[in-house]
């Protein structure tokens, strides 16, 4: 009799253990749509940044970029970039950077949902003193994504990273 309750107690805080962790904690699903909701917010506010991971030049080895700073800027204005390139460049100045670097007003701007809901596609065009870039953004809902870089004057190259919330353009 006394082993029956003693079981009878610890199955019922088991239980009720059990019911604390799962209220504290949020489900896999909470945390995918809370992670959906702020990419969605960040994206459409055309104020984020892109840092890269990865590049993957046309036709050559996937690069570890984790220790090379790098990024591309989004503002609803301009677009700003300074992002390591690998590969074949057909005519670029003397003495340039060896990187794709621009700052400009992006003759192009726009962001469309990808279908079923799995992420956005944001393509833009900016046009440089010596060249032309387009860029498409493949940004999923959990806020990574593929950006590939198309250029008159060089070959295109993929990088691989995520999407982060900026500050204001003033204090930059």
């Amino acid at each position: 009799m006394m082993k029956g309750r003693i079981v009878a107690l610890l199955m019922t805080l088991a239980l009720l253990g059990a019911s604390v962790y799962a209220a504290e904690n949020p489900s896999k699903q909470d945390k995918k749509q809370k992670q959906k909701q702020q990419t969605e917010k960040l994206v459409n506010s055309k104020h984020f940044q892109f840092i890269a991971r990865q590049a993957m030049p046309l036709g050559g080895r996937t690069m570890d970029l984790t220790t090379n700073p790098n990024f591309v800027r989004f503002y609803p204005d301009s677009i700003q970039a300074d992002m390591p390139f690998f590969g074949r460049a057909y005519n670029v100045p003397y003495g340039g950077s060896g990187g794709i670097k621009f700052d400009g007003k992006p003759k192009k701007f726009t962001i469309t949902p990808q279908k079923k809901g799995k992420g956005y596609l944001v393509e833009a065009t900016v046009n440089d003193i010596s060249d032309s870039y387009s860029m498409t953004l493949s940004v999923s809902n959990n806020g990574y994504g593929t950006l590939t870089i198309n250029s008159n004057n060089r070959n295109s190259i993929s990088y691989y990273g995520h999407i982060s919330a900026l500050e204001n353009k003033e204090s930059e």
